[in-house]
């Protein structure tokens, strides 16, 4: 799982996580024996498959301890999104400058809302001092 050496702020990641689950349907004449999605691809555009994608949710949003939570149950790990067990952000998540911030260009990481993760913009006119 995480890293011990991983330092976590205590605050549940005000950030917010996308779920999608696609189902694959794969009819053949024979056992299918295919597992990875470009050999799946192939064998159902161009091979003897007939195959059928189907959403089965789309973009279900998640907050930092369900997202924490759901790359545990796939074998991955919560520092991929730089977050620990509890769905704290990660001390390497608190510096990271969020490039292209539209109040500050990512300058202001500790002063502005969106960089520091309350993901509340300016209001119209105030701008970072």
């Amino acid at each position: 799982m995480s890293n011990k050496n991983t330092i976590t702020t205590g605050k549940m990641t005000k950030r917010k996580f996308y779920r999608t689950v696609v189902q694959i349907e794969i009819l053949s004449e024979e056992p299918y024996e295919g597992s990875d999605l470009a050999s799946i691809m192939y064998d159902i555009t161009e091979g003897h498959c007939s195959g059928e994608v189907e959403n089965i949710a789309r973009n279900e949003e998640k907050n930092g301890k369900e997202m924490a939570d759901l790359l545990i149950a796939q074998r991955s790990d919560p520092e991929f999104f730089q977050l620990d067990e509890e769905g704290n952000d990660t001390e390497e998540r608190e510096n990271v400058i969020e490039p292209g911030c539209p109040n500050c260009d990512g300058t202001g990481r500790d002063t502005c809302p969106l960089c520091s993760g309350t993901n509340q913009p300016f209001p119209e006119g105030e701008e970072e001092e």
